[in-house]
C-alpha cells in the first residue's frame, strides 16, 4: 500500500486520499491539514488490528477471518460430531443414505476451508428433527 494510515480519536489519518480511498470505498472521509480523517465502518476494530499506530486491514481482515472458522469449529462440534459419534441409528440407512451422510461428513471436516457450512442429510433431519 502506497498510504501511511495513523490512529487518531476522531478515525484514522491517512496521507494519500486518492490511493486509500481506491481500496476503502466504504469509509467516509473528511481532508484537511494535509492529511484526511476516515470514519472506517468496522465496528469491532481492536488493538491487534493496528502495528503500531497503523491500522493494518490485513491484520484486521485476519482476525475477522479466524473468528469465523473458530465458530465454524464450535458448529462443527455441536451439529455435526455430537450426531457422527452417535451412530446407532446408521444401522438402518441404505447405501445411497450413507454416502449422502459421509458427504456431510467430510464437507464438515472441510467446513474451515470452505467457510460453507454443510446441509443436514435428510436422513439425519428426519431422525433427530432438525
Amino acid at each position: 500500500m502506497k498510504y501511511g494510515v495513523k490512529a487518531t480519536q476522531s478515525g484514522l489519518m491517512i496521507n494519500n486520499e486518492k490511493e486509500w480511498s481506491a481500496h476503502n470505498q466504504n469509509a467516509s472521509v473528511i481532508s484537511g491539514y494535509g492529511y484526511t480523517i476516515v470514519n472506517i465502518p468496522y465496528e469491532d476494530i481492536q488493538c491487534s488490528d493496528f502495528v503500531g499506530i497503523v491500522f493494518s486491514e490485513s491484520k484486521y481482515e485476519q482476525r475477522k477471518k479466524m473468528a469465523i472458522i473458530n465458530e465454524l469449529r464450535h458448529s462443527r462440534e455441536k451439529k455435526c460430531f455430537a450426531i457422527a459419534n452417535r451412530n446407532f441409528f446408521f444401522n438402518e440407512a441404505t447405501i445411497a443414505e450413507m454416502a449422502e451422510i459421509n458427504n456431510w461428513y467430510t464437507a464438515w471436516l472441510n467446513v474451515t476451508d470452505t467457510l460453507v457450512v454443510p446441509i443436514v442429510p435428510h436422513y439425519i433431519s428426519s431422525r433427530i428433527g432438525s
